[in-house]
């Protein structure tokens, strides 16, 4: 049964072979540059989030709020933020905030994540990162990729609202704290 190599199954494109009606391997020119063209890209505003699994994790079966991968204990509510985008939106570390998608159309209900606490941490400028599946509920449901219909999580635009001093939870009535850079 064992053979050196292992066993190769016949894979058409290895051998050169294209089952098209050039015989040719043929290329999708895309629409546009964009990887995201439904999504306004240049609002100072907005940040583009990415999403952690911890390692007391095992996919959205959540085992431990401690992730010792990144030093995180006692919770997985916190969004991580670049230390020059926290200075820049004057934000510090343990702020309470809501994340609300940036990406809504008309009478859609916003979709927001609330109470999420601000860590530093080392992720690239414009990004920030929170948990799955604790942020899942960022991702509109019309905001997929055009043939399999797969949920474009990678790329959601997000703002941040810091909790007001009233105590709510960051809704309407809080500050916005991204503000832009004249």
């Amino acid at each position: 049964m064992f053979r050196p190599g292992g066993v190769h199954r016949p894979q058409a494109a290895r051998e050169r072979k294209w089952h098209t009606e050039t015989g040719k391997a043929n290329f999708i020119v895309p629409e546009g540059l964009s990887a995201d063209p439904d999504v306004e890209r240049d609002d100072p505003q907005v940040l583009r989030p990415f999403t952690l699994r911890s390692n007391g994790q095992f996919n959205t079966t959540v085992y431990s709020h401690d992730d010792r991968f990144r030093g995180i204990y006692g919770t997985r509510r916190l969004i991580l933020l670049n230390r020059d985008d926290m200075q820049r939106l004057g934000l510090a570390e343990g702020d309470r905030v809501t994340a609300t998608c940036a990406a809504a159309r008309d009478g859609e209900a916003p979709r927001r994540v609330p109470g999420l606490r601000v860590t530093p941490y080392d992720v690239p400028m414009g990004a920030c990162a929170g948990y799955y599946p604790e942020c899942n509920p960022l991702v509109p449901l019309w905001h997929h990729a055009k043939g399999s219909k797969v949920p474009a999580v990678k790329s959601i635009p997000v703002r941040l609202r810091r909790k007001n001093d009233g105590g709510g939870t960051g809704g309407e009535s809080g500050r916005h704290i991204c503000q832009r850079n004249n």
